[in-house]
């Protein structure tokens, strides 16, 4: 087992945010982790709507949450975003087969 874990790709895909894997935060269900996060910045929750679901493709998430408005955006995102996405992360791997999988990295260091 690697020490460090550098490249989200190959048999470590799974650890990457783009990820494809349906699962649960703030009530709504999301197909990746960079659906939820982008969601996430938005206050409002009924305009999160375009990010959740199946047919979001995690890349066009991304691409989507470059261009939200300001005014959409939650005052607290730069302070709050990394607990968010430690919410997000919880959420995914707690499905047995992603857990597992994150289990058997050990003790390496997840970069990304």
């Amino acid at each position: 087992m690697p020490s460090i874990i550098q490249s989200l790709t190959g048999k470590y895909s799974f650890l990457s945010p783009l990820f494809r894997s349906a699962f649960f935060f703030d009530n709504d269900q999301y197909n990746s982790p960079a659906a939820a996060f982008e969601a996430a910045k938005i206050l409002s929750r009924p305009d999160r709507v375009s990010f959740i679901g199946w047919n979001m493709q995690p890349w066009n998430a991304r691409r989507l949450g470059k261009n939200i408005p300001k005014n959409w955006m939650r005052p607290d995102w730069d302070a709050t975003q990394l607990d968010i996405m430690l919410d997000i992360q919880r959420s995914k791997f707690s499905w047995p087969v992603l857990r597992e999988m994150l289990l058997a990295t050990e003790d390496a260091q997840l970069v990304h």
